[in-house]
Formats: C-alpha cells, sequence, structure tokens
C-alpha cells in the first residue's frame, strides 16, 4: 500500500517527515522530505530545498520510520539516515532521478 490519503482525507503519517541523508541532491542539499507514493512504491524523496523527486523511500525503510512513528510518535526533528558499512544506498532509497 503506498502512502497516500485514505478516502476520509487522512494522510499517512510518514507524508512529511524529514530525512537528511548523506547523498544530496543536484542542489546539493541533504534534506530530503516524504511525500507520498506512486503504484508500488511506498514514499517519495523530494529535496526540502528545491522540491525536485530524487527519489523513492524503500519497504524497508518505510516499515521502519512506521514502527518508530507508532512506538514514540511523529518526529519533531529531520530523522537522520545512515547507511550501515556493507550496505548499498538501494536498501534506504530506490530509483533516484539525476
Amino acid at each position: 500500500m503506498s502512502l497516500q490519503t485514505d478516502f476520509f482525507n487522512n494522510a499517512h503519517p510518514l507524508i512529511g517527515i524529514k530525512i537528511k541523508m548523506s547523498r544530496r541532491c543536484r542542489s546539493r542539499h541533504d534534506l530530503f522530505v516524504v511525500g507520498p507514493g506512486r503504484g508500488v512504491h511506498r514514499a517519495s524523496l523530494h529535496c526540502a530545498r528545491c522540491a525536485r523527486h530524487c527519489g523513492w523511500l524503500s519497504h524497508q525503510a518505510a516499515k521502519f520510520l512506521s514502527d518508530v512513528i507508532g512506538q514514540f510518535g511523529r518526529p519533531t526533528e529531520p530523522v537522520c539516515v545512515r547507511e550501515p558499512p556493507g550496505t548499498t544506498a538501494e536498501q534506504v532509497v530506490v530509483h533516484t532521478e539525476q
């Protein structure tokens, strides 16, 4: 299920969350905003500075963030996402547009 508004116009809790990553947008900004998904994609990532679509949040990352929100509530500060050694960016973000 993609992160979209439901029948009653309630947005999914991930939409609007800011994520800070080591990767950068073309504008050289490293802060992204989670947006709605489309098709098989759970959520989109857009640059917080220029609003350019920069990729899709992986299902694994979306589930982790949803679980954290369920446990601790919605974050008020940007979530810092780090890529552990031995992992690829595709495990966090898939289908980036250059």
